[in-house]
């Protein structure tokens, strides 16, 4: 009978204890695993990716709850969140961005809370390549007088699709290409590096006995890249001029005289020939570098009228001597005439040469009466004139 009563008097003990756990919530339906897919794990750095999050509850059912996700790499940058409410949808998406890496093999993971769980995922092997690669030096501005060997590098460095720089990655990922295509002739000269873990790279180049303008384009290679990536220094314009250190002019005489029943003179053959600053004759020129020639007097002054021909020439492939043959001169005589030559910039003049006229003319004014004075001995023949004639008889107007 105590017993009973012992009893009952814990009956309302119990009743007190299940009711206080009535009260407690029960977690159910809580965010217990999260999945994470992504559109390609093979793609440019700086491009967007669609990452795909798949959220699951403690029985393996799709998750609804409102939850946030975020992004995080081990290797570099990335960009990118998601977010959903209670849609009825156990997915949610997000565009991320993987930025200023090259890599092959590195992981994005996700993190995701949902009333107060968290959980994570991560997909492993991904690979961000550079899109493009850019020339920071040579530029457009350098010019360089060329010596017997001249050396340089083609520097630069790696892109994403941003334009910006890569500055996490692999030192023996890929292979920076650099070609110089000599401008109107000439095959390709190819030189390689390895860029650095900051996507730097510096190709080497050494030119010898050469002269005139170079493109150069970029491509990258290596870690089976799934589309080309290329590059230019300064949107592909011509990048690189070498230039002569001096030039030589030569004459095949110094002194030349109009010809019977001829108003012009032939010069002969003058050439010129660029020299490097060890004196060595450049030769390897190519059509687009040309001379140009004009005619000097003796004060410095242009007699272009005086010269005929082509005045201008573009070298020969493979040489940096160039002739012209085809000059002519005409209407003038002298004795201190030059040639100057123009190329890139560089000049050089020829030794001074003298042109002769083919004849002489005398004339006075006719009728002229001449008479000695009272006290002279001598009379001033004032009206006296002398020409000098071509070899037609024309009179030679520029005379110095």
């Amino acid at each position: 009978m105590l017993h009973i009563i012992e009893n009952k008097m814990h009956i309302p003990l119990l009743v007190c204890l299940l009711s206080s756990l009535a009260q407690v919530p029960i977690a159910a339906g809580y965010l217990n695993s999260v999945t994470l897919a992504l559109s390609s794990t093979n793609f440019q750095s700086g491009s967007d990716v669609t990452a795909t999050i798949s959220l699951f509850d403690e029985n393996s059912n799709g998750h609804t709850l409102g939850t946030s996700c975020s992004f995080s790499t081990n290797v570099g940058l990335i960009s990118g969140s998601a977010s959903k409410s209670s849609d009825g949808s156990n997915q949610m998406s997000a565009t991320i961005r993987v930025q200023r890496t090259a890599h092959t093999s590195f992981t994005i993971s996700t993190s995701c809370t949902s009333n107060g769980f968290t959980r994570q995922a991560s997909r492993a092997g991904i690979h961000a390549y550079p899109a493009s690669l850019s020339c920071s030096s040579p530029n457009s501005a350098i010019t360089v007088a060329s010596s017997n060997s001249y050396s340089f590098s083609v520097t630069g460095y790696l892109l994403d699709a941003e334009g910006n720089t890569i500055i996490y990655g692999q030192r023996t990922s890929y292979t920076t290409t650099a070609s110089l295509q000599k401008t109107a002739g000439g095959g390709p000269t190819t030189n390689t590096d390895v860029p650095d873990g900051n996507g730097f790279f510096s190709v080497p180049f050494t030119f010898v006995r050469e002269l005139g303008y170079w493109t150069i384009s970029l491509s990258l290679s290596g870690n089976s890249l799934p589309t080309s990536v290329t590059g230019t220094c300064n949107g592909g314009s011509t990048v690189l001029t070498i230039i002569p250190n001096s030039m030589v002019a030569s004459l095949s005489s110094s002194d030349f005289q109009y010809a019977s029943s001829s108003s012009t003179i032939s010069l002969g053959t003058p050439s010129v020939y660029a020299r490097d600053s060890s004196g060595n004759s450049l030769t390897k020129g190519n059509s687009a570098v040309s001379v140009t020639v004009s005619l000097l007097e003796n004060s410095g002054s242009s007699a272009d009228a005086e010269l005929s021909g082509t005045k201008t020439r573009s070298m020969a492939a493979g040489t940096a001597t160039l002739s012209f043959p085809s000059l002519t001169f005409g209407s003038d005589s002298g004795s201190s005439f030059r040639l100057r030559f123009t190329c890139m910039g560089v000049t050089a003049d020829s030794a001074q040469f003298t042109v002769r006229p083919a004849s002489i003319s005398l004339q006075s004014q006719p009728g002229a009466s001449f008479q000695y004075a009272n006290g002279q001995s001598e009379i001033s023949i004032s009206t006296l004139t002398v020409r000098a004639l071509d070899g037609n008889g024309n009179v030679l107007t520029r005379s110095d």
